[in-house]
């Protein structure tokens, strides 16, 4: 076993479950900066020279850090569908106040005639 590779992938594994943990805290600029940190501890693991991915540890801890990374990714979907549903709803707000400024301004036009 290629002691060095799979020690490389322990900061980037350590980064993913923080990143998780912020973001089920609705920490989303924490987990944004944490990305860009595990971004570059996962570059640092392909730079060692030998076959890095055939080693079955490796394999495990790439499986292991997609698995923490699709759950942060499931939280993010989870709540830009949240803000999605927010910004329609803050639409409709607005629309129906345009709409009833124009009845108003309508009726008043009419009184004054």
């Amino acid at each position: 076993m290629n002691r060095s590779v799979t020690a490389d992938l322990t900061p980037a594994l350590t980064l993913a479950q923080t990143m998780l943990d912020a973001a089920r805290a609705g920490a989303w600029d924490r987990v944004a900066e944490l990305e860009q940190v595990r971004e570059a501890c996962i570059a640092g693991c392909f730079t060692a020279t030998g076959p890095v991915a055939a080693t079955p540890e490796f394999a495990t801890a790439v499986r292991d850090l997609l698995c923490v990374e699709q759950q942060v990714l499931a939280l993010a979907r989870q709540r830009l569908t949240e803000l999605g549903e927010h910004l329609s709803g803050f639409q409709r707000g607005r629309r129906a106040q345009a709409a009833y400024g124009a009845i108003a301004d309508t009726r008043a036009g009419a009184a004054g005639r």
